[in-house]
């Protein structure tokens, strides 16, 4: 990653499962759900990074390792990993469990980084925006578990013919125009979503091809996280950065100040953006409190509101100063955590914060006025343009 050369992983433990046997009852709704329309995700008026912008049913390509879509390539990851956005949770291998298929998989993951969570990509031959999905744990390609619609890592290689009940292809989808890795994938030879399965116990979450059209709680919408990006277990012992208290953040992309907007109706409370000239400025204040995990996480307050940094909501990337008080459980919406990364390896004082809970940076957003310049959870891979690049300027001095 450009700039960094370690990177720190928010480490948690997985809460014991139920075993509890019960029988297969699918309850994911298979109405279509409705697009964010909101005006603050309008999306970019410039070329925003390797980002989707625009998801208006263009063809999609894959091609060594990008999508094509709208004429702009998406680069994909080789090594992934997938969190639900319905329960914030990863998509992982179970362990040998007599009472489920071989190979089954579900959306029960604390851990990004757990071995049982990776998964490779691999374009498919016959292209066409396709992919084989590969789980690195056991091996087994991603396939329907016989005449059942669970999809399993269970297949040996790659199956191309989608006529065959072993075909492994899938389709990627972007979701919508946020800019956000989402993508949906449908199971190409039943031509239906993967999905999220609100099934009994022990089928709780498990990966089914449910449905030919969206999921109204999109129970089939995943945030691909870059698994190299995420680092190693070894690197958890590496040297955590230290910040200064009290900072000012300096955008490298247009050398404004980020400030905390009063009164504006049109913006969501404790927004946000990098229009400020002014160190001096109380708008412009910042404390950084080290998280009480570890791991070189901080919170982050702005000294105007009192608030703390958070995710606006639910299916709302924007960076907002809201929240009463730190939330350091990164599976929880209203998490608070984030990881300063150094953009120059020398010790400059040079920026990115990475917000745990999202997986994505915290970026100067090109949105639409009066959006434009506010902090925005756009993407897990850096920003070519260095719109998420921070001066931290130091107040205590």
């Amino acid at each position: 990653m450009a700039g960094n050369s370690t990177r720190l992983v928010l480490d948690q433990k997985i809460e014991a499962a139920t075993s509890e046997l019960g029988n297969v009852l699918g309850s994911c709704a298979s109405t279509s759900s409705t697009p964010n329309s909101e005006k603050i995700e309008a999306g970019c008026e410039e070329k925003q990074g390797d980002l989707v912008t625009d998801v208006g049913g263009d063809f999609i390509e894959v091609v060594e390792g990008y999508v094509t879509y709208c004429k702009k390539k998406i680069r994909l990851p080789r090594f992934v990993v997938l969190k639900a956005k319905y329960d914030r949770k990863y998509l992982r291998l179970t362990e040998n469990d007599g009472a489920l298929p071989a190979g089954f998989i579900k959306f029960d993951g604390r851990e990004a980084m757990s071995p049982q969570a990776k998964f490779e990509l691999e374009m498919a031959k016959s292209g066409h925006g396709l992919v084989h999905i590969r789980c690195c744990c056991n091996n087994k390609y991603l396939v329907r578990s016989g005449t059942q619609r669970w999809i399993v890592a269970a297949a040996d290689k790659p199956e191309e013919n989608t006529s065959k009940i072993s075909c492994t292809l899938f389709e990627l989808e972007p979701v919508h125009k946020s800019g956000a890795l989402e993508f949906r994938f449908c199971h190409m030879q039943l031509g239906m979503y993967a999905c999220l399965w609100r099934a009994k116990i022990p089928f709780y979450g498990g990966l089914y091809a449910g449905s030919s059209a969206p999921d109204q709680d999109e129970c089939d919408v995943y945030t691909m996280l870059d698994w190299d990006s995420l680092g190693s277990y070894s690197e958890k012992k590496s040297k955590a950065v230290v910040l200064p208290r009290f900072v000012a953040l300096k955008a490298m992309y247009n050398n404004k100040y980020l400030s905390l907007t009063k009164n504006d109706p049109a913006l969501p409370t404790g927004f946000m953006k990098f229009d400020g000239d002014e160190v001096a400025s109380p708008l412009v204040k910042f404390e950084v409190e080290m998280a009480k995990i570890g791991n070189g996480l901080v919170n982050i307050r702005s000294c105007y509101n009192n608030k703390y940094l958070m995710k606006q909501g639910y299916d709302k990337n924007w960076i907002v100063a809201a929240a009463d008080k730190p939330e350091e459980n990164a599976n929880e919406i209203s998490c608070t955590l984030f990881e300063p990364e150094p953009y120059d390896e020398n010790g400059g004082p040079e920026f990115r914060f990475h917000h745990v809970e999202l997986g994505m940076y915290a970026c100067l957003w090109r949105a639409k006025i009066p959006f434009y310049g506010g902090l925005y959870g756009g993407s897990n891979v850096p920003d070519k343009d260095a719109c998420d690049v921070y001066t931290v300027v130091d107040l205590n001095c």
